[in-house]
């Protein structure tokens, strides 16, 4: 999960595995396998494929107890 990096207001990201399923905190909470991070942003793929979407590396923190079905 988001740590707090002792600056009030400021997280540091979490940092999965590539592969990883996170949950997307700015996107509703959409669950993607992490791709990898640049500049900054999170690049992240729906776990039954797809395009990849980005969203700021702060938003991101690990999927646990996540349920994998055909709508993912």
């Amino acid at each position: 999960m988001s740590r707090v990096d002792g600056k009030p207001g400021r997280r540091s990201p979490y940092k999965p595995q590539l592969g990883e399923l996170v949950r997307d905190l700015a996107h509703k909470g959409a669950v993607g396998a992490y791709m990898g991070t640049e500049c900054g942003l999170a690049y992240l793929r729906r776990p039954a494929g797809g395009c990849e979407w980005s969203t700021p590396a702060g938003e991101i923190e690990p999927a646990d107890g996540v349920e994998l079905s055909a709508d993912l």
